[in-house]
């Protein structure tokens, strides 16, 4: 299910276009506009995922995202019994960590020496709330998107105001990025 050993970029890429695909109904203006923006202002497909656990490499948050989004649609359809649309999943799964890729050209990981590291020059913002700052210029959410996005974290969230009220979405996409993060390659020094 997940790539192991040398990442195929191309391969990549071609993945997210045909998820890209599945939802272009959902960007009122078209997707032109968020696509050009991902490419030219954000790290989306060059960062790593992280800085030292899963997918901690040059286009490892693409791949990571590619993963949530497998999986979430796998999820979805066994144990949610297809509750959410594909479309839903696919937003969900594909974007919970877009904030990773940063924002109008800041770039939360810097490559430094061989390694990447967080950028310190960067004013602390989760994750999750850039993921929704940079949607809300371009898509429309649910709510139970939102929520999704904003606590996929789960248990590893410092905010538990959602705690035993989640709703499933929340549920899968955490589980999703759990299962993705513990099968994906890590790259030691």
């Amino acid at each position: 299910m997940f790539q192991k050993g040398i990442i195929n970029y191309i391969e990549l890429e071609d993945k997210f276009y045909d998820y890209m695909a599945q939802i272009e109904k959902r960007f009122p203006e078209g997707s032109e506009n968020f696509l050009a923006y991902l490419r030219d202002k954000t790290g989306f497909f060059d960062l790593p995922a992280s800085t030292k656990y899963h997918c901690n490499y040059k286009h490892g948050l693409l791949e990571h995202s590619l993963n949530v989004t497998k999986t979430l649609l796998d999820l979805n359809y066994f144990i949610a019994d297809g509750k959410y649309s594909i479309e839903s999943c696919i937003v969900v799964g594909l974007f919970h960590d877009l904030g990773k890729g940063g924002y109008d050209n800041q770039y939360p990981y810097i490559h430094i020496n061989g390694k990447w590291d967080y950028n310190k020059d960067l004013p602390i913002v989760e994750h999750q709330d850039l993921s929704l700052y940079i949607l809300g210029k371009f898509i429309n959410l649910s709510q139970e998107e939102i929520q999704a996005i904003l606590y996929h974290n789960g248990q590893y969230a410092d905010d538990k105001v959602v705690a035993m009220k989640e709703e499933v979405l929340t549920l899968l996409v955490h589980w999703a990025d759990m299962y993705a993060a513990k099968h994906e390659r890590v790259e030691y020094d």
